[in-house]
């Protein structure tokens, strides 16, 4: 159930993840507050179990699928923003910013070391970039009033509940906005 675009390429796959527009707030978190375990084809997150002293303090998952991150260790009260620590096959700690969901999160962290820009339609009435490390800002380039838009210039932010797409060259011809550098894919990420 995702309002994403289906496409077939692997930047829209990881867009998907990243910004995870049909997600409802903290969807990884079930009513009673217990968290979830995730799996899908490709990817595996298990809770592991943790001594009752250290389980008062933050939640550790084994993780499968995600790059070489093998573990994360996020606390209980965390909050949109806050950094929890991944560790790499490497034994490596980084940190982790934590975007309502760990699948989300991780697969945002793995997409960020791209370092592209995304360029977006964002609600079907603006188009925009996103930059790796600022996943859940969309920067305008072009808004339509006409089109629901509410805001012209500067930035929006990406909400849980926003329909949110990879921008292709005709987009940029329907927003009336020129392609040219915007078509370097060293630099950016779009729909071909």
């Amino acid at each position: 159930m995702k309002n994403l675009n289906e496409t077939t390429t692997a930047e829209n796959q990881k867009l998907n993840s990243q910004i995870n527009a049909s997600a409802t707030k903290n969807n990884w978190f079930s009513a009673d507050g217990e968290k979830k375990e995730f799996s899908n084809e490709l990817q595996t997150i298990e809770k592991v179990d943790l001594p009752n002293q250290l389980s008062k303090y933050y939640t550790e998952y084994s993780l499968t699928g995600f790059d070489d991150i093998y573990r994360a260790k996020v606390g209980l009260n965390i909050a949109i923003s806050d950094v929890f620590n991944i560790y790499r096959g490497d034994e490596r700690k980084e940190g982790c910013i934590w975007l309502g969901s760990l699948e989300k999160s991780l697969n945002a962290h793995i997409l960020a070391k791209d370092e592209r820009i995304m360029l977006i339609v964002y609600n079907e009435h603006t188009l925009g970039f996103v930059f790796p490390y600022l996943p859940n800002n969309c920067q305008i380039l072009h808004a339509s009033i006409l089109r629901g838009a509410t805001k012209t210039d500067g930035s929006v932010y990406i909400n849980p509940s926003d329909k949110v797409r990879l921008a292709s060259e005709m987009d940029f011809e329907n927003f009336r906005c020129h392609f040219g550098s915007f078509g370097n894919e060293k630099e950016y990420i779009y729909q071909k």
